[in-house]
């Protein structure tokens, strides 16, 4: 069932129950229905997050930290570079946590393919890199690639705090 298909039955039962919780005697008409319906629509989307890890511990831990610090974010999750590339290409990603050594395609080149695409449309997500690796090994190629950040693993609460707060939430710094 389509969002906006669920969105309009949804939005139909509410409006019921208000109907017999206000006593009302009737429905309101299609108009003023149309009217809600369309502001309800517009609601703005929960902001997007892809966390592309193959580990799936690591998976869990920042799921479990996402869920109760930032129960407003959505999260998409990716096994490898592939799929993160893909999942980039079908939604749009407010942030990229993306792991450095994944199956497939690596971070590196996955993050390599999305700044690519981006370059055709200007627009420009922050990708996180993730490693359990020393950074200072790698932080040259990642830069080079455009990745704008990095956390080690296992991820922090407090470290992944600081990136939110810097990267989709500049004005709480």
């Amino acid at each position: 069932m389509g969002l906006a298909k669920f969105s309009s039955i949804r939005l139909k039962n509410i409006i019921k129950q208000f109907v017999n919780i206000a006593h009302m005697d009737e429905m309101p008409e299609k108009d003023d229905l149309d009217e809600i319906k369309s502001g309800f629509d517009k609601a703005p989307e929960r902001p997007l997050i892809l966390h592309a890890e193959d580990d799936t511990l690591n998976l869990i831990l920042t799921r479990t930290i996402f869920k109760k610090q930032y129960p407003e974010y959505r999260i998409l999750q990716a096994e490898n570079g592939l799929e993160a590339i893909e999942l980039f290409r079908q939604h749009s990603i407010h942030l990229i946590l993306m792991d450095i050594n994944m199956p497939e395609k690596n971070g590196i080149e996955a993050s390599e393919e999305i700044r690519a695409m981006e370059a055709q449309s200007e627009q420009h997500t922050p990708i996180i890199a993730l490693t359990g690796m020393n950074i200072s090994d790698i932080e040259k190629q990642c830069l080079n690639v455009g990745i704008d950040d990095f956390l080690s693993k296992p991820v922090s609460r407090d470290k992944l705090e600081e990136i939110i707060k810097k990267y989709l939430k500049p004005d709480a710094q």
